[in-house]
């Protein structure tokens, strides 16, 4: 891969990954989104250089994501069912 594409690719990612974390600051669900797409960047990268340490900490980044977004929305069914069953108790 051309050296200007790995340069494109490198920025890409840590703009997402520094937008990602400045949402998850601000405790938005759709930061992991964001992770998730520069963690596959980044990934891309590592497989480009041939720099497999940055590769695996990415993979398992990723994985930690999906982890995160699917206990995030897993959390927020739950309060929902919450708040809908409070509500028709506050109906009677």
């Amino acid at each position: 891969m051309d050296k200007i594409y790995i340069d494109i690719i490198s920025w890409a990612g840590t703009i997402l990954s520094i937008l990602g974390q400045v949402l998850i600051n601000r405790k938005q669900v759709s930061a992991y989104y964001y992770w998730i797409i520069g963690c596959v960047l980044w990934g891309i990268i590592g497989i480009a250089t041939k720099n497999y340490a940055l590769l695996t900490m990415y993979v398992i980044y990723l994985g930690l994501d999906v982890e995160g977004l699917y206990h995030w929305k897993k959390l927020a069914k739950k309060i929902k069912r919450r708040k809908i069953k409070h509500a028709k108790d506050d109906n009677r």
